[in-house]
């Protein structure tokens, strides 16, 4: 029994012995390999690598900073030798590709190298830029709502835009683009002088601004005119005419208060028109006034005249006293044998006198005041037959 004994410790020095042993060699080559490792390849290193050397590490590369959480570097699967630079000049933080990070400083981007994913994540964007003449900063605009970019030649609706034409050139504008409301003023085009009105030129290529009316003769039919006026300066004649034949001539005369009616011409042992004038004036106080004057009911020398002429008149400053005349006028206008025929009259609280006769002279039909101190306020018409010799 004590035999066996012995035998059992025996056996439990020899593998205590052999165990020490084999710690020992294994922590003799631990250490050996600590001296001749470099201080970056040290399990328990706690000095810096050196300055300037370049180390290789196998596999990834663990750091924690401070915690119990590691951050790996993992290099991946290189297939050749990769330099990746650091920034050496300002403390910074490595830009990731999918957390969230505020880019501080400019960076600069080759052309073509900046590509964005559309909403599929299948297809992307490249921004790509021109050949430039110089440094240029792109100032995007202030919005207050989620917006689109404008392209330059794909189709899209603009909405709240003012475009100033001052600024901008407008091409291939015609009458389909613009909205059959838009209710364009006569004010927004260009003016011309005064008086002038707006016609298509002779080609036919373009507006303009004219004082004469070309052609001369504007065909309407069924012309209606209500309630408008035709004004005119000087003595202008307005023509009617019906299937080329002249119906009335509408003249303006240049003698005071003066406007006549000339009426289809007629032949009768030579040619003449109905006449029709009217005299709105006054008759100045021991003076004579022109009527109607030779040319307005004769038209010319060498003509004949006959017709009525009725005729009111008033004192200027007495409404309550006035004359009426009915008188027949018949004349030549180159023989002078003129004659004034009063048919009737008829005065009230003393009227306005007046007398009447044809100028020796001139041929003109005239009314005479005798009054020295009052003037008489006149109207008159005039119906005639006026004609001349062949």
């Amino acid at each position: 029994m004590e035999n066996r004994q012995n035998i059992y410790k025996d056996r439990r020095v020899n593998w205590l012995t052999t165990v020490g042993l084999a710690f020992l060699l294994a922590f003799g080559i631990f250490g050996i390999s600590q001296m001749i490792l470099s201080p970056c390849s040290r399990v328990f290193a706690s000095s810096e690598c050196p300055v300037g050397s370049t180390q290789t590490f196998a596999e990834n590369i663990g750091i924690q900073g401070g915690t119990t959480s590691t951050v790996t570097i993992d290099v991946g699967s290189p297939t050749k030798n990769i330099t990746v630079s650091i920034p050496s000049t300002a403390t910074s933080t490595l830009a990731t590709t999918n957390t969230a990070q505020t880019i501080s400083a400019a960076k600069t981007f080759d052309d073509n190298t900046i590509l964005i994913n559309d909403a599929t994540n299948t297809n992307t964007y490249t921004l790509g830029g021109g050949v430039l003449e110089g440094d240029y900063r792109v100032n995007l605009p202030v919005i207050t709502q989620t917006s689109t970019l404008v392209t330059q030649d794909l189709a899209q609706i603009l909405t709240n835009k003012s475009i100033d034409a001052d600024d901008n050139t407008i091409i291939d504008l015609d009458n389909t683009n613009i909205d059959a409301a838009a209710g364009i003023e006569v004010a927004k085009l260009a003016t011309g002088t005064g008086n002038q009105l707006l016609q298509t030129n002779a080609g036919a290529t373009s507006n303009e601004w004219t004082s004469t009316i070309t052609p001369d003769q504007i065909n309407v039919d069924d012309l209606i005119i209500n309630d408008n006026k035709i004004n005119t300066d000087g003595e202008v004649d307005f023509t009617l005419e019906t299937n080329g034949a002249v119906m009335m001539t509408l003249n303006a005369s240049t003698t005071v208060g003066n406007n006549n009616i000339y009426m289809k011409e007629q032949e009768f042992n030579g040619s003449g028109r109905v006449q029709v004038g009217a005299f709105d004036g006054q008759v100045a106080a021991s003076s004579d006034q022109v009527i109607f004057t030779a040319d307005e009911m004769m038209s010319a020398s060498n003509k004949y005249v006959t017709g009525l002429v009725q005729i009111i008149s008033k004192h200027d400053t007495a409404g309550n006293k006035w004359s009426t005349y009915l008188l027949f006028i018949s004349g030549r206008s180159s023989a002078g044998s003129n004659s004034v025929t009063q048919i009737t009259s008829q005065t009230v609280s003393g009227g306005c006198p007046l007398t009447f006769a044809f100028d020796g002279v001139t041929h003109d039909f005239t009314a005479s005041n005798s009054s020295a101190t009052l003037a008489c306020d006149v109207g008159a018409n005039f119906v005639g037959l006026g004609a001349w010799q062949d």
